[in-house]
């Protein structure tokens, strides 16, 4: 976009009425000198435009939410001409806060080069492009100004959190409320691991006698997991999951917790299958910590898309999955269809969890069904501490 001052237009057009008027030879030197000025000044800035680079940069490492990063900014004047002027603002920013960019002016010399540095939180995971970069050129009289954006090739990925938690309820033996779920076929029943405090509904026999009587109080064995141990992440990302004016936030609660809960069962040598309804459906299957990556790849891309229901992937996925299998569902919407095909997939033998993810309260009939059939649920909100939330038991 250019743009010219009037008020220096204004007076340029003074000046030659003027010197139209009085006539003679001073009052049109001065008129030309002044126009000649004008015109040189733009020529200048002009040239020099088209002369200035820029590109930027940031540290070559994985970054994820909540981490903070510096985008570095690298204008170079290619001219053998002083750059009078120039403005510039990375808006980068403004794709993760409200917060309003820092606007760097500066004046450049002859093939010389200027750096400039934006820091700030990445508040959500995804595949940003950096920038873009506003740049406004002014002439020496500030009469004439070029503003334009230059948009960069350099692209951004931002990882989902990945909390470190210490228990999560995969076994059947843990309760939600008063209720118990059916025992896992795949503890270990000879390899600990670890202690925690007794909770309403737990197993008396998982009662460790010998740290109870040290302690004063009731505290229980947990098992580590076989190799065959299996657990399905069942991602809700349809366009009306997620709803409200928090609706990013709960996507990125729902991410972290799918992230999370991937990272504590690998931890646990349970093997790990994810499935993502959206648009299309996204799948992996991962057996260690190390090949993480693959999974976090796909909870950075997915995007809320598609109107396909989560029960309708479950149902046709159920019959290649084993039986004593875990299913964890993660989603911002519940409705009685839905509870039915889970009660009944709870029914033919599968552990059920779901992982409610919304600023809104769940029906009560609905709620209150979940819980007879024995599945375990947690409620996550916009604001939710994910660790927290989900090591609750």
């Amino acid at each position: 976009m250019f743009k010219v001052k009037k008020s220096a237009i204004l007076l340029l057009f003074i000046f030659f009425i003027t010197s139209r008027i009085a006539g003679g030879k001073i009052p049109y030197l001065i008129f030309n000198i002044i126009f000649l000025t004008f015109l040189l000044s733009f020529i200048w800035a002009s040239y020099i435009k088209r002369k200035i680079t820029v590109f930027q940069k940031y540290d070559d490492k994985d970054y994820y939410v909540d981490d903070y990063i510096e985008i570095k900014s690298i204008i170079d004047n290619d001219t053998l001409l002083p750059t009078p002027q120039i403005e510039v603002v990375d808006k980068t920013i403004k794709k993760f806060s409200k917060e309003e960019p820092t606007t760097f002016i500066f004046s450049l010399m002859p093939l010389c080069r200027e750096f400039t540095f934006e820091n700030f939180k990445l508040k959500y995971r995804g595949i940003y492009e950096l920038g873009p970069l506003e740049i406004k050129i002014t002439d020496v009289f500030g009469i004439f100004s070029w503003k334009y954006k230059i948009y960069s090739s350099v692209n951004l990925k931002v990882y989902p959190r990945v909390r470190e938690i210490n228990f999560f309820s995969l076994n059947s033996m843990q309760s939600y409320g008063t209720l118990n779920t059916l025992q896992k076929a795949y503890e270990d029943n000879t390899s600990i691991s670890d202690i925690r405090k007794y909770n309403e509904g737990d197993n008396f026999k998982r009662i460790h006698y010998k740290v109870s009587a040290k302690k004063g109080e009731l505290y229980i064995k947990n098992y580590d997991m076989t190799g065959s141990a299996s657990a399905f992440i069942f991602l809700d990302f349809n366009s009306n999951c997620f709803l409200g004016e928090n609706s990013k936030e709960l996507e990125e609660r729902a991410v972290e917790s799918a992230a999370s809960i991937a990272a504590y069962l690998l931890k646990k040598a349970v093997s790990l299958n994810l499935y993502v309804n959206s648009s299309n459906v996204y799948y992996t299957s991962i057996r260690d910590t190390k090949d993480i990556k693959s999974l976090l790849d796909i909870l950075c891309e997915i995007k809320p898309a598609g109107k396909s229901e989560i029960r309708d992937l479950i149902e046709k996925r159920i019959k290649f999955i084993k039986k004593g299998s875990t299913l964890i569902i993660i989603t911002g919407n519940i409705t009685i269809k839905d509870v039915e095909t889970y009660c009944y997939i709870k029914e033919s033998g599968y552990d059920f969890i779901i992982i409610y993810v919304s600023d809104f309260i769940i029906e009560r009939d609905l709620k209150e069904r979940i819980l007879t059939n024995g599945i375990i649920m947690y409620k996550i909100s916009s604001n939710s501490d994910i660790k927290e939330a989900l090591e609750k038991v």
